[in-house]
């Protein structure tokens, strides 16, 4: 049997012949005398030994590992805030009806005045109840009667409350007092305007406003304090621009008379022609002592336009001459806008 499996492996070649081999059974020779007995001897298991390259140490427990986070869910991005609307700016409260709230008096450059203030009138004079009285500085007043063009307009509440927040970035709502300082100049008049609102009355009084560019004297803030008050005043021309104006209907007049004596027939080398004066004699009317402006009297316009009809010749700066049982004077006529008393329109 052996000598058939080694020539079976012969014949396999040679990559059985290991196997063979290993299936070959072996006998040993007895090492002592005895009878013969068949030994077989099993081949011991083939076993894959692995060379520690280091001590082995002792054993150690698996560390356990680390779970793993969850991934954050992503935060829903926050919706964009709608834009706020701007809060509207509270109204300022002001006085209404007949009733002024700003009032503006144009200084006279030079020594000269102005028509208005020739008849102590506002140059702009806006009431609570949005109308506003302007004099026209433009047009020439007219030269029978001496009476200057005097509009009238309507605001609206918006309108108003454009004016009334000017007024207060110029420091002329509450008590803010503005400093405009003095400017090294001479011979110019002083701009006045005056605001009341529910905070109170404020009144400015810049000297040669207008006039920063061309002189000095003054600090930075004070011009500023000018620059704001200029801004309110053009405001209020624009207002008076955009409008349409129309001529304001005086109910009543007042008769600014100032008392002339030593005049002839001839004043300096010209006729002088007087007219009667059919109305209330200037002596019994109220003092007023405003420059040459001795006395005044009130009277309806049923009253003057008449008497306005017959005029002739005069103006502003030379009116005629009127001759009333106590003397002789020459008179002006302004009409008595809303709100005024009379002759106390005029000031103290």
């Amino acid at each position: 049997m052996r000598r058939f499996l080694t020539a079976l492996c012969a014949l396999a070649g040679s990559t059985a012949l290991l196997a063979c081999a290993a299936s070959t059974p072996v006998s040993t020779s007895p090492t002592t005398a005895g009878p013969t007995t068949e030994s077989t001897t099993t081949p011991a298991p083939s076993t894959t030994t692995t060379t520690p390259t280091s001590s082995p140490g002792p054993r150690q427990s698996p560390s356990p590992s680390t779970p793993t986070t969850p991934a954050t869910p992503s935060t829903p991005s926050t919706p964009a805030t709608p834009s706020t609307p701007a809060t509207p700016t509270a109204p300022i409260g002001h006085p209404t009806g007949d009733q002024p709230i700003i009032e503006v008096s144009l200084g006279p450059n030079g020594f000269s005045e102005s028509p208005a203030q020739r008849l102590r009138l506002p140059d702009y004079r806006l009431y609570g109840n949005g109308t506003l009285i302007s004099v026209d500085q433009h047009e020439a007043p007219d030269p029978a009667s001496g009476r200057v063009a005097v509009a009238a307009t309507t605001l609206t509440e918006d309108e108003m409350q454009a004016l009334l927040r000017r007024a207060d970035q110029a420091g002329l709502v509450g008590d803010q007092n503005p400093d405009y300082g003095q400017l090294t100049v001479t011979d110019q008049g002083a701009t006045d305007v005056r605001v009341t609102t529910d905070r109170g009355t404020a009144h400015a009084r810049a000297y040669a406003l207008g006039l920063e560019e061309q002189a000095g004297g003054i600090s930075g803030s004070q011009n500023d304090a000018r620059h704001r008050l200029r801004a309110l005043l053009v405001a209020v021309e624009t207002a008076v621009r955009r409008a349409v104006p129309e001529g304001y209907p005086a109910q009543r007049w007042l008769v600014l008379a100032t008392q002339v004596t030593g005049i002839g027939p001839f004043d300096d080398g010209v006729e002088v022609t007087s007219r009667p004066w059919p109305l209330v004699d200037p002596a019994d009317g109220h003092p007023a002592d405003q420059g040459l402006i001795d006395r005044c009297v009130v009277v309806t316009s049923a009253e003057l336009e008449p008497v306005m009809g017959s005029m002739e010749g005069g103006t502003l700066e030379d009116p005629p001459i009127w001759q009333a049982p106590s003397g002789s004077y020459r008179l002006l006529f302004r009409p008595v806008l809303p709100g005024e008393e009379g002759c106390a329109a005029l000031g103290p």
